[in-house]
């Protein structure tokens, strides 16, 4: 029976002895990302810890959207030295911290996370690329310091597991310490339905008439193995910054004969001049998307990366297309 590492005692320490922490995951957040932290922030609390959540935003996913009455807009300037741990969640590189990077450079940090690429940074690490998100980590973190697992952090932990496995789509072998905690967080109160509709319901109708725009202009290209499309600013004023179809994108596009990987690119709303681009590889290849994005500065896992790169569409699609070819099976 394969099981997960556990958190190392310096990680453990490291958030047992703290008096105050800052908990920060990365920008342009995901499901993943803000229930980790929100997670982090309970786990604290019911320590007895003094604690900030932060976040770089921005907060599009209607599903994440909760997290901006949790986190800290300010923090006081007196914290901000070595005796604060910074926790960082759900994030490879520092930089994908965005403006909130540099507020861990004074302090001392410990990083949970479970992306199979990115950078060493930190001064206690609890890396687990296995784990399928990295609020299955933050369950192991809750267990090993005997924190009780209420209902509420009960459901930040399953909406995280759940946005990263696709709602259970992308389990592989060796998922049965997986399925154990999740039938854990299910005893806690954890009502799957219910969750389901929480992280896919509600969407704007917007959403529906962008996918199709999205869908409408994908391109097929070496031999159908690698399916693009691509979002145009004009789509803003068509559809709203709050409609983000592109999970819905990767998942149909990932049903189509030959594909093996996809790529979206989105107009980054958090850099100037530049292109954020999303990849996606079916799990019948071979294709690294968390390697591929490593080219170009970015990370993420075997089948699920991003990248951002300063230029236009249409250069940044040149550069990618003319990189991926090798990578194909």
């Amino acid at each position: 029976m394969k099981e997960f590492p556990k958190p190392s005692e310096e990680v453990l320490a490291s958030i047992r002895n703290c008096t105050t922490a800052v908990v920060c995951g990365h920008g342009g957040p995901d499901g993943d990302c803000v229930n980790s932290v929100a997670a982090m922030g309970l786990l604290l609390k019911a320590l007895g810890k003094k604690y900030y959540l932060i976040n770089d935003g921005p907060f599009f996913r209607t599903e994440v959207r909760f997290i901006q009455d949790l986190i800290t807009e300010e923090l006081p300037e007196e914290i901000l030295n070595k005796n604060t741990l910074g926790i960082v969640v759900d994030c490879s590189t520092p930089s994908r911290l965005g403006s909130k990077s540099s507020i861990f450079d004074n302090l001392t940090v410990t990083v949970i996370d479970h992306h199979s690429s990115g950078e060493q940074f930190g001064d206690h690490r609890y890396v687990v690329p296995e784990s399928i998100s990295t609020t299955l980590l933050v369950y192991q973190v809750y267990k090993a310091l005997g924190v009780e697992i209420t209902k509420e952090a009960a459901q930040y932990l399953f909406r995280g597991f759940a946005t990263d496995s696709g709602y259970f789509k992308f389990l592989h072998e060796n998922s049965g310490e997986t399925l154990r905690i999740v039938a854990d967080l299910a005893d806690c109160g954890v009502v799957p339905n219910d969750e389901y509709h929480y992280i896919n319901g509600g969407k704007p109708f917007e959403n529906l008439q962008f996918l199709g725009k999205i869908i409408n202009r994908i391109e097929r290209l070496y031999d159908n193995r690698v399916i693009i499309s691509h979002e145009e600013r004009e789509d803003f004023k068509l559809y709203g910054d709050n409609s983000r179809a592109s999970d819905e994108f990767y998942g149909q596009a990932a049903t189509v004969e030959k594909v093996q990987v996809i790529f979206f690119f989105k107009i980054s709303k958090r850099e100037e001049n530049s292109i954020e681009v999303g990849i996606r590889s079916t799990h019948s290849c071979s294709f690294d998307a968390g390697a591929f994005a490593a080219l170009f500065g970015g990370g993420g896992h075997e089948k699920a990366a991003g990248l951002t790169i300063s230029g236009t569409y249409e250069e940044v699609k040149e550069k990618i297309l003319k990189a991926v070819e090798k990578y194909l099976d």
